[in-house]
Formats: C-alpha cells, sequence, structure tokens
C-alpha cells in the first residue's frame, strides 16, 4: 500500500511539473529586452538607460524590428523602475545580447558598480557581451544601423563573438569575463570599442568596431588600434584568424598578405639583480594569400618570406610593449596572471611593485612565422 501511494505522488508531481512552468509569463505582458545603453548626464547627474526592444508584435516572419526606450534616475536601479511610466508591459531581461557603456562614465566613475548591480539581478544572462562607446553616448551605438540585421545588440554580439576568427581585431567579453577581471589577480580589461561612421548615402550611421578599450583596474586608460589589438591576442593565444601584411620588397609597401592559422606564444620569466626578464616566443603558422609581384613560391622564396614575416612580427609586438611599458604603464598582456598562475613564489615576490616591475621589465620577443601554404599555385 506504501508503494502505491508513493508512486502516486511521483506520478502527480511529475505531471504537475511538465504540465507547467513555475515562473511562465506571456509574451504578450512583456517587453523583451535585447540590450542597453547606459550614460550620465553632467548636468542633471542622472543616470540614462537607453533600452533596445525587439518589437514583436509588428515584425514579419523573418525579422524583428526594434523600438527604444529611454529612462532616467539617480541610479541604475531606480532609472529601470522609472521606464514603468512609459510603458505598460515589464521588461524582459532574459534574453540581453550586449551592454554598451559610454567612454566618460567608464572613465569617471568607473565599471565595477554597474556590473556588481547587473549580476546581482537574476534575470540578465552573465554571458552577454559588454562593449564601450567611442561616441559621445552609448545610446549613439545602440542606435546605430548594422548592415546583417535589423537588430543592433545582436549585431554586435556577431560581430564581436566572430572576430577572432575573422580579423582578431577585438576581444570578447562577457559579463563575468569583466568581473573576473576586475576582481582577479593581473587578469587585464580589455573591452570591444564601437563607433559609428556615416553609411554610403550618408543618411544615417552604421556599426563598426574599432579595438579595443583597455582599463587601469575598473576605469577606462585609452583605447588601441584593431592593428595593435591583434597582437595583444597573439601573445595571449587568443588569434585564430585574420590578415598579417608584410613587406616582402622594400620599395612596395604591404606586397604580401598572409592569413593567420593558428598562433601560439610561449611566456617565461627569469628574476635575476632586481630586474624581471621576459622571454617571448612567438610561434605562427600562415597561409599565403596574395603577392603584388608575380613570383613562382619556390623553397627558397618560402624562406625569405618566412624571415621577413617574421622579423616584421617582432618588430611590431616589441613596438606594442615598449608602447604599453612607457606611454601606457599598464600590463595590457596578462603578464602578472602568467607569473601568478606559472610561478607564485615569485609573483608573491612581486605583486606589492608590480607596476613599477612591469615598466623595467626586459621583455624579449623571439617570432617565428610559418607559411604552411601558399595556396593553389605550388611549386
Amino acid at each position: 500500500m506504501l508503494r502505491k501511494i508513493s508512486f502516486l505522488l511521483l506520478t502527480v508531481f511529475i505531471c504537475v511539473s511538465m504540465s507547467s512552468c513555475w515562473n511562465y509569463r506571456s509574451i504578450t505582458v512583456l517587453d523583451i529586452v535585447s540590450g542597453i545603453a547606459i550614460d550620465k548626464d553632467d548636468k542633471s547627474g542622472l543616470y540614462q538607460i537607453t533600452m533596445e526592444i525587439a518589437n514583436v508584435s509588428s515584425s514579419g516572419e523573418n525579422s524583428v524590428e526594434s523600438i527604444y526606450a529611454v529612462t532616467e534616475g539617480t541610479t541604475l536601479f531606480d532609472a529601470g523602475r522609472n521606464s514603468k511610466k512609459k510603458l505598460s508591459n515589464k521588461f524582459f531581461l532574459g534574453n540581453m545580447q550586449v551592454l554598451i557603456i559610454s567612454s566618460d562614465l567608464a572613465k569617471t566613475e568607473g565599471i565595477a558598480a554597474l556590473i556588481d548591480g547587473i549580476l546581482r539581478d537574476n534575470e540578465p544572462r552573465e554571458t552577454m557581451n559588454i562593449v564601450i562607446s567611442q561616441e559621445k553616448t552609448a545610446k549613439e551605438v545602440l542606435c546605430a544601423k548594422g548592415l546583417d540585421t535589423m537588430t543592433t545588440s545582436y549585431e554586435i554580439r556577431n560581430i564581436v563573438e566572430n572576430d577572432n576568427k575573422i580579423t582578431s581585431s577585438t576581444r570578447n567579453t562577457q559579463l563575468y569575463d569583466a568581473y573576473n577581471a576586475i576582481n582577479g589577480t593581473g587578469i587585464p580589461l580589455i573591452l570591444p570599442a564601437f563607433r559609428c561612421v556615416p553609411s554610403e548615402d550618408g543618411e544615417e550611421k552604421n556599426l563598426e568596431l574599432n579595438g579595443v578599450a583597455f582599463f587601469n583596474d575598473d576605469r577606462l586608460a585609452g583605447f588601441l588600434s584593431p592593428e595593435d589589438t591583434k597582437y595583444i591576442l597573439m601573445l595571449s593565444n587568443e588569434a585564430k584568424g585574420g590578415a598579417f601584411n608584410f613587406n616582402f620588397r622594400e620599395d612596395i609597401v604591404y606586397d604580401v598578405s598572409a592569413e593567420i592559422r593558428k598562433c601560439y606564444t610561449k611566456t617565461s620569466f627569469d628574476y635575476h639583480d632586481q630586474r624581471l626578464k621576459i622571454s617571448l616566443s612567438v610561434d605562427s603558422d600562415m597561409k599565403l594569400i596574395e603577392m603584388k609581384e608575380s613570383l613562382t613560391v619556390t623553397e627558397e622564396v618560402k624562406d625569405d618570406i618566412e624571415k621577413n614575416a617574421s622579423e616584421t612580427l617582432k618588430f611590431r609586438i616589441e613596438a606594442i610593449i615598449k608602447k604599453a611599458q612607457n606611454e601606457h604603464k599598464i600590463d595590457i598582456f596578462g603578464f602578472e596572471n602568467i607569473l601568478y598562475r606559472d610561478n607564485n613564489k615569485l609573483w608573491k615576490q612581486l605583486e606589492k611593485d608590480w607596476k613599477n616591475v612591469f615598466e623595467n621589465a626586459d621583455i624579449s620577443v623571439d617570432a617565428f612565422i610559418r607559411i604552411s601554404d601558399t595556396g593553389i599555385i605550388r611549386r
């Protein structure tokens, strides 16, 4: 008898749990937010939130149009609640794709509190992308038009997620990555940077990825070009694609273009006479794509191409390292985190004065590019 009762209760529980959702809400009473932009008005001191909302009711089968809601408040939570003064439906944040922060706000106040506040809410995904606006406001980027989709937030997410396989010009940083960088040890906070460019007809503005924004703790410190970002990704083993242009003949600028296929960098440390030496060994596999001079790629020619390409890569990496040490004075490469993981004893010795240690470190670069494929024309 006890077995029958237990089986009956189990059956009832399964039927109830599979027949409905405990927190089900009809889509007709929800405004689905795909992305938000956060600004702060200098005069009023109020936070301004711009939300991109998927207008499901008026969309066709293959597209979803966007509408925008702007709200203000003394805090982000206050601004979010004030949105109810304009719209009747409740906002649904569980499908947010991107968080856009204005560069002014990131520079003056930092982004730690913003990220912490969003992560405290149980609706937004911790895997949403976070980017920095290079325009005057974050709203301008969110309201710009994408070329591939009608929804700007999805356009930004797709661009960032696929970048390291195609151009290697930015870093795909999600919300939890940014949180870990701010609260972790020696992890550089680097976020994708977006700007607006005029469309071909000049009637509207389109989105464009433009490198990265780098931070000192949680405050914006500056921007890096897409080209400089490529070498940071190569040093951190994140570059899986993109073009590498270099000279094969001195009288022609960038007469050879190759495609990055693989890149692996080994980092080693040596501390002697109160000075840290960092040795970088960069090994990259590339495919030859384009040559302005028509040549039969013999083994001898291929060796010369590899030599020139390797020397160029070494020079460019050394240049961005010197810029980070002398101008930015920030470890944007994450050397401290590598030392923390690989030689924790030495890291404990240097951690309190890491900024000065990094600025005065001797960093040597050894680069080798291997041309593993010369295309359809072979010898």
